[in-house]
């Protein structure tokens, strides 16, 4: 029963991410639109950046899930199921994406499939790809962190989290306000295995938590980002490893981390977390879509939103039923033979 309401809190957490990305993008693709000297250029700046804790709780669920030493996890099994996955999914989209550009952006044929191969290898196509090629790494990276959780002591994995944190977001957001880049670093020079061993930690290593108290944290942190912003500090502050970031992913994923539901709602989250996967793939072609036929407005973003997530969730929904069916079938005759 409690793995079962972990897998639920999961889902939850999934989910309300992944419709805070479809916001973020929205409100970055409205900026865009109206252009870095308008008046509205920082409030939709603003508003995308209340949402940057969603990226990071993704990852620090992937680390809850796949850093748990209960699940198998064998090289075939990480390379087919995983990995491969991922690598297909790269590939399909930067073709997609890269077409529905040519087309819509009126590039030639020779260029557009030119472009397919330079945006695959540099991943310089739509920026919301870079998270695949995060996924990718993370997962190649995945038998050193599953050694390291089972090594590790309560001590060494506090020293560990806490080391990275001051080196990776407390000097590097501090400095950032004086221009200046930190001078000290790690092996790696990114904030997101941060983020992957937290989601393991917080979630099997720390005891109940004072809710209110996250609660405040969280609503604290994401308005000083939202202050930060307006007040032209969004270069400094829009970034996954700033500490007002962390503060806000960690402290959302633990007010969530023992979220439970039943019934009909526990049946609607369960199908909508399977497409998350889907919706991150597919949002930004229907919104990119609205933006072309529709002027983007103040009010209007918000309903472009909800457009794009629901009609992402239901063609991510309908592939899945179409892949299922053929699957059956597929198996059914092999069966017969």
């Amino acid at each position: 029963m409690e793995q079962q309401s972990r897998f639920i809190s999961f889902s939850f957490i999934r989910v309300i991410s992944c419709i805070a990305v479809v916001f973020l993008h929205i409100f970055f693709l409205a900026a865009t639109y109206a252009g870095i000297n308008s008046s509205e250029y920082l409030v939709y700046m603003s508003i995308r950046n209340m949402f940057l804790w969603s990226v990071p709780c993704f990852v620090m669920v992937s680390g809850a899930l796949l850093l748990n030493l209960n699940r198998k996890m064998s090289f075939k099994k990480l390379f087919s199921k995983y990995i491969l996955k991922v690598i297909i999914a790269l590939v399909v989209f930067t073709v997609i994406n890269t077409v529905y550009s040519g087309i819509t952006d009126d590039i030639s044929a020779g260029e557009t499939f030119k472009s397919i191969f330079v945006n695959l290898f540099t991943g310089s196509g739509w920026p919301h790809m870079w998270y695949l090629y995060l996924l990718i790494a993370m997962y190649l990276s995945l038998p050193f962190f599953r050694s390291f959780v089972k090594a590790a002591n309560r001590k060494t994995f506090d020293y560990m989290l806490i080391m990275m944190f001051i080196v990776l977001s407390a000097i590097p957001g501090i400095l950032s306000f004086f221009n200046i880049t930190s001078g000290i670093y790690l092996w790696t020079n990114t904030i997101y295995p941060l983020y992957f061993l937290l989601g393991y930690y917080l979630m099997y290593q720390t005891g109940p938590v004072r809710k209110p108290y996250l609660i405040v944290a969280f609503i604290l942190n994401v308005l000083l980002t939202v202050i930060l912003t307006a007040l032209g500090k969004n270069s400094i502050v829009s970034v996954y490893s700033f500490p007002t970031i962390v503060v806000s992913s960690v402290s959302l994923f633990l007010i969530f981390k023992d979220f439970t539901c039943h019934g009909v709602v526990e049946k609607i989250l369960v199908l909508v977390d399977k497409t998350t996967f889907g919706v991150y793939l597919l949002h930004l072609i229907v919104l990119r879509t609205l933006f072309i036929i529709l002027e983007p407005n103040a009010i209007g973003v918000v309903f472009y939103g909800i457009i794009s997530f629901v009609v992402s969730v239901a063609l991510t929904y309908g592939y899945l039923v179409v892949k299922n069916l053929v699957t059956e079938r597929i198996n059914s005759r092999v069966i017969t033979k």
